[in-house]
């Protein structure tokens, strides 16, 4: 199979979306003459058990990428660890990153120090928001405020605050413990 080179996406959540992304990715990688394969993910940066990822992985590891295109190297993922052992992959097989928001490319030695230290970055960014959030939900939950739209299978309607409703398929273990005996 001909070598090619990747498009990477990555958002955290459904919610978001990557067209801001792929829009400047598909703009340049058009400019090659090789073709290219969009690869695409929805999933926190934290682990790399992610289709698209694993996909690309597999593709680097069998020679068959030239380069591998991502908006910035938090995009690829927000794991040290994981991110270095992509970039020897990548390097051991002459496979370039371009961060096109970061000016990197993984094959310079300055490109191996800045994704070094980008990736160290948004791992940081990673366990601070994390860290955030914890203390955000444990900051509600001492206001006595509940957390998410349910609670020990009741749901609380947005048109009717103050009223809990009872989710049926849940509701035979936790009716009895507000109904008494």
């Amino acid at each position: 199979m001909a070598r090619r080179h990747i498009v990477y996406l990555r958002v955290s959540t459904r919610a978001q979306d990557t067209e801001s992304q792929k829009t400047a990715l598909i703009e340049r990688v058009s400019q090659f003459t090789e073709p290219y394969e969009i690869l695409e993910d929805v999933w926190t940066g934290k682990d790399t058990n992610r289709d698209g990822y694993q996909k690309m992985l597999s593709l680097v590891n069998q020679g068959q990428v030239i380069s591998i295109l991502c908006w910035r190297c938090d995009r690829i993922g927000r794991n040290v660890q994981e991110n270095l052992k992509l970039a020897e992959a990548c390097r051991a097989r002459s496979t370039d990153i371009v961060g096109l928001a970061d000016v990197l490319r993984l094959l310079s030695p300055n490109g191996q120090l800045i994704m070094t230290i980008l990736s160290a970055i948004a791992e940081y960014e990673r366990e601070k928001i994390s860290e955030n959030t914890k203390a955000g939900m444990d900051n509600a939950k001492k206001a006595g405020k509940i957390i998410g739209d349910s609670f020990c299978g009741y749901i609380k309607k947005q048109a009717q605050l103050g009223f809990l409703w009872v989710i049926l398929r849940r509701r035979c273990s936790f009716r009895p413990c507000f109904l008494g005996p």
